[in-house]
């Protein structure tokens, strides 16, 4: 299970001083998602594999272990794997995505990430 508090505290900071991080990403990876999806669809595997990595690399920032796990597999994938095994990674990652994001939303919500002042 993902945590907040522990990805805050492997970057020294306060889980309320990461809210802004994380509202970019709930903003920006399903755009990256969709360009992983128009990539697949036209088979485009250079633009799959640096969306990829773009997702890759701010996943491994915030510490979500199980979305970068599942966006490096489907990298390294698509240098011979069909087209319909990386749609299923896609899928995959698409659904840890929302399970992240239920998760961010829900702790800030509850107030658990934000500061007095």
């Amino acid at each position: 299970m993902y945590s907040i508090e522990n990805a805050a505290a492997e970057l020294m900071l306060e889980p309320a001083e990461m809210l802004e991080v994380y509202q970019i990403f709930i903003e920006d990876v399903p755009q990256r998602l969709d360009e992983c999806q128009r990539g697949l669809n036209e088979m485009d595997l250079d633009r799959v594999r640096r969306t990829l990595h773009a997702v890759k690399s701010v996943a491994s920032s915030l510490q979500m272990h199980e979305l970068a796990g599942l966006v490096t597999t489907m990298e390294e994938d698509t240098g011979g794997e069909g087209p319909d095994r990386l749609k299923e990674e896609l899928a995959a990652i698409t659904r840890e995505y929302h399970h992240l994001q239920a998760e961010i939303e829900r702790f800030y919500q509850g107030g658990s990430g934000r500061s007095d002042g």
